[in-house]
């Protein structure tokens, strides 16, 4: 199935992945609406550019993404769905009066 290697993929370590996994991830991690999710985060959008400059390649791409850019495809690609999902569509990142400090913390790479 592939939601189970979907998430084997994202969840497994990115220095441990095998060539055929890099080039899952790039084929797949990035299937997001361009604007609206990849482009809520600096890092995801410099990461799909990079990725687009390729020719849109998983083959073409593995050679340019090094163990910390999977890592934030992996990461990146989950938050931007869990957002997504509990918010609704909306950009609600931080707006939470309750817990500001979740937006204070977040790294800049977001």
């Amino acid at each position: 199935m592939l939601w189970i290697r979907f998430l084997q993929v994202a969840s497994r370590p990115a220095k441990d992945l095998t060539e055929a996994e890099r080039r899952f991830a790039l084929q797949y991690l990035f299937q997001a609406n361009p604007v609206n999710v990849i482009g809520r985060y600096p890092r995801y959008r410099e990461l799909f550019e990079k990725f687009r400059s390729a020719g849109d390649s998983p083959e073409n791409a593995d050679k340019y993404f090094q163990a910390q850019d999977f890592t934030d495809l992996q990461v990146l690609s989950q938050i931007g769905w869990f957002d997504e999902f509990f918010s609704g569509g909306k950009r609600c990142r931080g707006s939470d009066p309750q817990r500001p400090e979740l937006h204070a913390r977040r790294p800049a790479v977001w």
